[in-house]
């Protein structure tokens, strides 16, 4: 059978063409896929020295004082978006059912008091320390990050990373 080298090479072109477009993963979507990010929620403390709270330190220069045990965590989280408001923008934490409770339960004892945020990424460090100035019942905890747009984005894909793969190894969620 004779096949001319024109065609050949139309055909090779064209089955190449079709490979590249037809959604290979490249290297850099597949880091993106693979990024989580951990996230803890602490309560404010008195500044007492006691062993069971640690010193918070933020970029500005504002420390505050945390119980070392957290009271919420990525397993709580059903989700996360970044919110644009106004040219600003904000972290969006959707809690499940259990966090949403936790969250309510905490936001009415703790009024006044900061909810102190550390993140775990490329890098681990505290991102936001907003007021519980009201109640919480909806599941949902909107805050700024101390965070580039880019950290944010790279928090955000980590967090809703992890949860899908928690979903996914629980089945249950």
């Amino acid at each position: 059978m004779l096949m001319r080298a024109g065609r050949f090479n139309f055909y090779f072109l064209l089955a190449c063409f079709i490979a590249a477009v037809s959604g290979c993963k490249t290297t850099e979507e597949k880091r993106e896929a693979s990024e989580v990010t951990l996230i803890r929620f602490h309560r404010e403390a008195r500044a007492d020295g006691s062993p069971s709270t640690v010193k918070v330190p933020f970029r500005t220069g504002f420390v505050a004082t945390a119980d070392a045990s957290p009271i919420l965590d990525e397993r709580n989280i059903e989700g996360a978006e970044i919110v644009d408001t106004n040219g600003e923008f904000t972290i969006q934490i959707h809690f499940g059912r259990h966090g949403q409770m936790l969250l309510d339960q905490i936001s009415t004892e703790s009024r006044t008091r900061r909810l102190l945020i550390f993140c775990q990424w490329d890098e681990g460090r505290w991102i936001a320390a907003p007021v519980l100035n009201t109640r919480i019942q909806s599941g949902y905890l909107t805050f700024t990050p101390d965070a580039t747009r880019e950290e944010t984005i790279r928090i955000v894909r980590g967090l809703n990373n992890l949860v899908k793969k928690l979903k996914a190894k629980d089945g249950t969620w």
